[in-house]
């Protein structure tokens, strides 16, 4: 598992008196068994913010690292507060969807040609098993010779599917603008 993930906490309290400033309640399924839980209110709200209805994220249950599928996330949109979260556990032979950030490399390869790089998309939603999810998508632009680079134009691994659209632009590479001021 990597670095980032929520960590829960199996809590036995009434879900009114974990709801606050400090903790948001919800429920996690695996092994067919489902925890109450809790999760501190600050990280969830900065999950509610980047990750939606069927995205995965990493857990901490214990000791346990798992990969969860959002399944219910009840969020006030004006304050950011978490009400409920209803995770499910996936296991890494399931299929499911994850934002994959893009990496690009050999950017000093653009300085050369005079131009320069303007990133449009800094991940693409994919889909297929977890086991299968990349950490990152390369993008290598050295020798490359398109304006715009596209969903299309990247490469993924068997078995994944990108969910973006075919004709989504990821960046524009463009000639570097020289101004000269006259006074």
């Amino acid at each position: 598992m990597g670095n980032l993930y929520i960590r829960a906490i199996e809590t036995k309290e009434d879900i009114n008196k974990v709801i606050g400033d400090e903790f948001a309640p919800g429920l996690i399924s695996y092994l067919g068994l489902s925890k109450r839980v809790k999760f501190e209110m600050k990280k969830m709200k900065k999950i509610s913010k980047k990750y939606r209805h069927n995205d995965t994220i990493e857990v901490k249950l214990g000791d346990r690292f798992m990969n969860c599928r959002i399944s219910n996330m009840s969020v006030d949109e004006i304050t950011g507060f978490v009400s409920w979260v209803e995770l499910e556990n996936i296991s890494s032979n399931s299929f499911t969807k994850k934002k994959i950030p893009l990496v690009f490399k050999n950017t000093e390869s653009l300085k050369s040609m005079e131009t320069e790089l303007k990133v449009l998309l800094t991940e693409v939603d994919i889909s297929g098993k977890s086991e299968d999810f990349p950490e990152f998508i390369s993008v290598d632009l050295k020798d490359i010779k398109q304006r715009e680079l596209k969903i299309s134009n990247l490469q993924i691994g068997k078995g994944l599917r990108i969910m973006n659209k075919k004709d989504d632009v990821i960046a524009l590479i463009k000639a570097k603008s020289h101004y000269y001021y006259v006074s």
